[in-house]
């Protein structure tokens, strides 16, 4: 298996069980009309610290804008704030100062999203359409001069049976009107479990075990415009059920809310049954390069986890037919098994 095998990150709001968080990343938007969206401004850094406990990720977004044109321009930040994130904080910094803001509904925003499309003429705003929105005020932005935006929003990850997903917004950059020097997503789990495999099927990942409930995952490249969006799976290894009560009390002198998130864990037998498997390889002109490569890589991987109490048997196939091993099926012992991986690393691809 590569790094690449699966990629999830999920988020929601803390206030009200939410789903799925989609675009939630900001951007600088010119008040020239004349000036499009992209092409006038650029991204220097993007790094994003996820940390998450017990299903609740805790966000925090630091960005770094850079004007590339040769004169100054009048800019305002925008972030899109997806259905259901709480965003607990937002700073501005131009200059050594903060920049005041202003958090607006759907309703609002909407408008102010239509407002810009017919003005920049740029359709891609319109997939924030939907979505509440902190605008900051009109700041200048001299030319080759940068302006940093740290941003912190909460939100509870989804959960499928046992694992849970968490999901951070990266093409987005896509306005950006040169490569980013340095990206960094580095998520970082407490469990009140052990925790299982952490992976991710979009981007690759360099983890850290620091113990059974502790892991970190972090995706990193410099001098790039991200094309995709950020996912992380994890498995949660809770028991027959998973809950978690989150409280918010937004007035010290009020009475506060309480959530509960209650997921049941995925039904598995109690034993491992033995299984009787036989893979049969297309090995034929058309398996060339690359695919020829795939398969023995993943079949190897597969040789070497199977269960000592299973049987197996490899079969390649081109113009003729043969089997690795006489018997129909041989027991998966480290004889076999290291046999068969010995012949899969020697298969190349030619014949009908």
């Amino acid at each position: 298996m590569t790094a690449k095998a699966l990629r999830w990150l999920a988020a929601a709001g803390v206030l009200v069980g939410a789903a799925h968080l989609a675009k939630a990343d900001g951007m600088i938007v010119p008040v020239d009309p004349e000036l499009r969206v992209r092409g006038s401004w650029a991204v220097k850094y993007h790094r994003v610290d996820i940390a998450v406990r017990d299903q609740i990720a805790q966000v925090t977004v630091d960005q770094a804008f850079v004007n590339t044109g040769r004169g100054e321009i009048e800019v305002e930040y925008l972030f899109p704030i997806p259905p259901g994130a709480a965003i607990t904080a937002m700073t501005l910094m131009a200059d050594g100062q903060e920049l005041p803001g202003r958090l607006m509904g759907a309703d609002e925003a909407r408008r102010i999203y239509e407002e810009i499309v017919r003005r920049k003429k740029d359709p891609a705003l319109l997939e924030y359409v939907g979505y509440g929105l902190y605008r900051t005020s009109v700041f200048p932005l001299p030319p080759g001069q940068e302006r940093r935006v740290i941003v912190n929003y909460t939100v509870p990850c989804t959960k499928d049976g046992d694992l849970v997903r968490i999901h951070y917004p990266l093409n987005t950059e896509k306005f950006s009107a040169r490569a980013i020097e340095d990206v960094r997503v580095t998520v970082d789990i407490h469990n009140g479990q052990p925790i299982g495999p952490v992976y991710s099927p979009t981007h690759d990942l360099a983890t850290e075990r620091h113990s059974p409930t502790h892991v970190t995952a972090t995706y990193q490249v410099a001098n790039a415009i991200p094309a995709t969006d950020f996912e992380v799976v994890y498995q949660d290894g809770s028991g027959d059920i998973g809950a978690t009560v989150v409280s918010y009390r937004p007035d010290a002198g009020e009475d506060g809310y309480v959530m509960a998130l209650v997921s049941p864990a995925a039904r598995q037998a109690a034993a491992i049954e033995p299984k009787d498997i036989v893979f049969v390889i297309d090995q034929s002109g058309s398996m060339g390069g690359q695919k020829i490569a795939q398969v023995r890589e993943a079949l190897v991987w597969v040789l070497q986890n199977l269960n000592s109490e299973d049987r197996f048997n490899v079969v390649p196939f081109s113009s003729s037919v043969h089997a690795m091993f006489t018997d129909p099926l041989v027991a998966a012992d480290a004889e076999h098994t290291a046999r068969a991986a010995e012949l899969v690393r020697q298969l190349q691809a030619g014949g009908g």
